[in-house]
C-alpha cells in the first residue's frame, strides 16, 4: 500500500497526539467564533468546523488506542521503542549497542504488529481512517523523503 511502515509512523506520532488533540480543540473554537462575523453561508461555515471535528474525533481515537497498546508492551520492549523513536534510554544497563539489541528490536515489532492488529489498526484501517489528517500525513511524508526524526515544534505547529 505505502512504502513507510505504518508502526514507524504511529511511533512518531504517539507522543504528539495529545498537542494535535488540543490545538483541534483551539482552531475549533476559533473557527465557531469567526463565523458569527463570516461572510461566508452557514453551511460552508459548518462543513469547515465539522471537518476539524472530525479530525479531532480520529486523532482522539488514534491516541486511545495507541495507549492501549503501549500498556501492554513489556518494559523492555517500552525501552527499545523509546531509544529508537525519541533516543531515551529508559533503562539502565541495558545494552543498546549488542546483537541480542536487533533481535529484541525486531521481536518487539512483530509484537507491536501484533497488538496493533489485535485491536484493530492494521496497515489498512491506519491508511484508510488516519493518513488523510495533515500531521500524520506530514509524518507519512518526512518518513518516506527519509527524514526519520521529526521536531515536536514543527508537527506542533501544523494547525495553527
Amino acid at each position: 500500500m505505502n512504502n513507510v511502515k505504518y508502526e514507524d509512523v504511529l511511533m512518531q506520532l504517539y507522543p504528539r497526539l495529545t498537542v494535535v488533540s488540543e490545538q483541534l480543540q483551539q482552531k475549533i473554537m476559533r473557527l465557531a467564533i469567526r463565523s458569527f462575523s463570516s461572510f461566508k453561508t452557514a453551511d460552508n461555515c459548518a462543513d469547515k468546523i465539522l471537518k476539524v471535528v472530525e479530525s479531532k474525533k480520529k486523532i482522539d481515537e488514534l491516541h486511545y488506542l495507541l495507549t492501549q497498546v503501549i500498556k501492554r508492551l513489556s518494559e523492555e520492549e517500552k525501552a527499545i521503542f523509546n531509544y529508537r523513536y525519541y533516543n531515551y534510554r529508559s533503562i539502565d544497563g541495558f545494552d543498546y549497542c549488542s546483537r541480542s539489541y536487533y533481535r529484541k528490536q525486531n521481536n518487539a515489532f512483530s509484537r507491536l504488529r501484533e497488538l496493533l492488529n489485535f485491536i484493530g489498526l492494521t496497515e489498512d484501517s491506519f491508511y484508510k481512517n488516519y493518513a488523510n489528517i495533515p500531521c500524520v500525513k506530514v509524518i507519512i511524508e518526512n518518513h518516506s523523503a527519509k527524514k526519520k526524526k521529526l521536531s515536536l515544534s514543527y508537527v506542533k505547529d501544523i494547525f495553527v
